[in-house]
């Protein structure tokens, strides 16, 4: 049995597979928590603190309300922590409304100063990948701009799994400090993306092909953006080891299923 989300309620459902129902009881318990603490959802959705310049930095790629309302659903994941699967009983729920009640005000306010630095960066970054840049390095403005949407689309922050926002501050600043080098020694950054280029269209034929994206390609699509500031800026270090080998591991994990 698992308790599953209905959007503006829940339900309760069997299901014939174990691993079914514990996704469909993470969303389900998720959705109740949301319900239980709409007011307070509601209050810092209202009250959100992105400056106008985030908010305009961010129009190019999606809407403002359904931003915020995702930071919101996002701070939600990351209050209620690990304990989500657990929940069993209304008492164990009560319990774990309250602590997410407690915690959902420090962690939204958290999220949305890591996205108002995010944003603010993306808009430095858009930027200088203006008309000029692209008539001057075609395949450089390409392949950051595509790294970038793939980056910032509307509903990434629902999509992420919740530790991994706070990097993207890192990403982001990696792509930056890329984009500053580039006029020092174009030869240099050519050699270095092509180095990424087969990893990256790997990663965009598996997708355009109709390609689950499930775990394994979430830890590789990951270590690809760590494989991208090991290159481009190492000076700001990696979340963890990575290398052609590590990926290519990873990639077999993709492949295997």
């Amino acid at each position: 049995p698992a308790i599953v989300d209905q959007e503006d309620a829940v339900g309760l459902r069997l299901f014939d597979h174990a691993d079914e129902a514990a996704d469909a009881h993470f969303h389900g318990i998720l959705r109740l928590l949301a319900i239980n603490c709409s007011d307070k959802l509601r209050y810092l959705e209202k009250n959100h603190g992105l400056s106008q310049a985030a908010r305009m930095a961010w129009t190019p790629f999606g809407s403002v309300s359904v931003l915020v309302s995702d930071l919101a659903w996002s701070a939600l994941v990351e209050a209620a922590g690990d304990n989500v699967l657990g929940i069993r009983s209304d008492f164990s729920f009560q319990q774990l409304s309250q602590n997410v009640r407690q915690r959902l005000g420090g962690v939204f306010q958290a999220r949305t100063r890591v996205l108002e630095d995010v944003l603010k960066m993306a808009n430095s970054i858009a930027s200088t990948l203006d008309d000029k840049f692209a008539a001057a390095r075609p395949s450089v403005h390409e392949d950051i701009e595509g790294q970038l949407h793939d980056l910032l689309y509307e509903g990434f922050l629902r999509h992420l799994e919740p530790g991994r926002f706070h990097h993207y501050p890192r990403y982001l600043e990696a792509i930056r400090s890329r984009l500053e080098r580039v006029p020092l020694n174009p030869a240099r950054d050519l050699k270095l993306m092509e180095e990424v280029r087969p990893w990256w269209q790997r990663y965009l034929d598996y997708l355009a092909n109709g390609g689950v994206y499930d775990e394994a390609m979430d830890t590789y699509r990951w270590l690809l953006e760590e494989y991208r500031v090991s290159l481009f800026a190492q000076q700001l270090g990696t979340a963890e080891k990575v290398s052609p080998k590590r990926l290519e591991q990873a990639w077999r994990a993709v492949i295997d299923g």
